[in-house]
Parts: C-alpha cells; sequence; structure tokens
C-alpha cells in the first residue's frame, strides 16, 4: 500500500495508508461518496464501524460536519481552555466619549497556547459551546482590533444623583481583539485573553456546558481549530485587577446623556 497524497499545512503530507488506485486517505477524500470509498479500500476491517461513524455525523448536522472536517496541523495546534465564562449585561461602546453602545450578555477569558512550531497571527474567530446536546453558535460582538477600553458595564445612578455611569475594562493586555491585531501569538507561548459575544445564553447555562469549539482565522487565510472541554467546577471566576486574566476595571465615567444603542445592522 502507498500512503495519502494529501498535503497538511506545515507542507508534509499524510502518512495514512490507502489502498492501490487512491490518492487519499478516508479523511482527505473529497466528497462523502468518495470518503465511504476511501474508507472500504484502506480500513476493510472496520469498514462497517467506519460507514456507520460517518453516517452518524451526517445524522446530527451539517454545523458538525462543518466543525470536524477544518483544516488540522496535526500534532501542531493551537490548543485552549476556557478560564470562566459569564453571562450578564455587557456593552461594547462606540466614540470616544461614546455616542452609542452594543448589548452583549457574554464575557470569555479563553487560555491559548501555541503548539503550531512558529508564530501564530490571528484574526478572526468563531465559538460555539455544547449546552447540553445542541451546539449553540456565539455571535461576535463588534470587533474592537484598535480599541483596547471599547467594552465594559453600566451603573445605575448613585443615590441622590441623577447620572448613571460606565465602566470601561482595560483590555490592553488581555483582549483578544486588540492584542492579536498588534502581535502573534509566539511559538510555545500561553495567553489568557477576554472575548465578548452574544450568545442568547443565562447564568443558569454553565451547568449544561460540556465543551467550547474555537476556530480561528489567521492572517495566512487559513483556520485552526481546537476544543475545550469545560465543567462549572473547574471556572475560576472573574477577578477584578491587574493579574494575569483580571478584568482590570478602569475608573467609571458619568455616561453621557446621548448616549444611545447602536442602530441593527
Amino acid at each position: 500500500m502507498t500512503t495519502c497524497q494529501f498535503r497538511k499545512s506545515n507542507g508534509e503530507t499524510c502518512k495514512r495508508q490507502i489502498a492501490d488506485g487512491e490518492t487519499r486517505c478516508w479523511q482527505h477524500a473529497s466528497g462523502l461518496k468518495q470518503q465511504i470509498k476511501s474508507l472500504a479500500r484502506s480500513h476493510s476491517v472496520g469498514f462497517g464501524l467506519g460507514v456507520a461513524g460517518l453516517l452518524a455525523t451526517l445524522v446530527f448536522g451539517a454545523p458538525e460536519i462543518y466543525w470536524h472536517y477544518l483544516p488540522s496541523s496535526g500534532e501542531r495546534r493551537i490548543a485552549c481552555q476556557v478560564e470562566t465564562i459569564n453571562f450578564g449585561p455587557l456593552y461594547r461602546f462606540f466614540q470616544e466619549p461614546p455616542v452609542y453602545f452594543q448589548r452583549l450578555d457574554t464575557a470569555l477569558l479563553v487560555g491559548l497556547t501555541n503548539h503550531l512550531g512558529k508564530p501564530a497571527y490571528l484574526r478572526g474567530y468563531h465559538v460555539a459551546a455544547l449546552v447540553g446536546t445542541e451546539w449553540v453558535q456565539f455571535r461576535n460582538a463588534d470587533s474592537a482590533a484598535f480599541e483596547p477600553y471599547a467594552f465594559g458595564g453600566m451603573e445605575p445612578a448613585d443615590p441622590g444623583s441623577t447620572t448613571p455611569y460606565i465602566g470601561r475594562f482595560d483590555l490592553s493586555e488581555n483582549g483578544f481583539d486588540y492584542v492579536m491585531q498588534q502581535r502573534p501569538l509566539n511559538s510555545d507561548e500561553h495567553l489568557e485573553l477576554w472575548m465578548f459575544f452574544v450568545s442568547g445564553l443565562s447564568k443558569a447555562s454553565p451547568a449544561a456546558i460540556s465543551q467550547f469549539k474555537f476556530v480561528f482565522d489567521d492572517d495566512a487565510g487559513e483556520q485552526l481549530s481546537c476544543i475545550s472541554p469545560y465543567s462549572v467546577a473547574n471556572d475560576k471566576g472573574i477577578v477584578m485587577g491587574i493579574g494575569k486574566g483580571d478584568l482590570n476595571v478602569m475608573p467609571r465615567e458619568p455616561k453621557p446623556p446621548n448616549m444611545r444603542e447602536e442602530p441593527p445592522h
């Protein structure tokens, strides 16, 4: 038998054995029909189990196929671990002083480690959570790639006052949008970075979450994926401070009287 001719993103070819007459293994074959054909020829003993698994993937829907067949870097990869997640009212502020705000409901701190053997220039991302048996896709907040103080909260007026406040987060050291725009994630480096979303989930949701899926777009147009297990017992919680991974809340400022919610777009 020969080996699969698929060339991975690191330049190496796949090492799986294939039968004579085939050019790619079952994982890298194009199309469902060709995958089943390649699987049957190269893994005859486990063919029945392999086809059953492939068809089971189809039963659970196209989104799962999207996640499963994303490009992979083999042993060299980005590793991820969700450190904490918070479901509650958060905001993305626009302009200075802020005129508009975007209403958000999810903040997530993820630890990323680069095992690619080279710097990773991560730009865009997509995140989903496995809630019970259903994958819930998060909607990203509007990017703050050049604004380290764009996210925060709002506070009601103090007793005896009519002036509400906004409290911004300083994400210049640990905000994914801003930090990854300024620099790469270097080889073997570990960073803990905050992300913000609209998920539609609530404060009661974490108990039902068991996994998170991440897909990152790098500046070369490739996609890198990783899965993080999650449990409430291991959630480290949000720490307000200036340490690694902490949410650094800046001195609060009066909410501009003309600030309003961003129009739908």
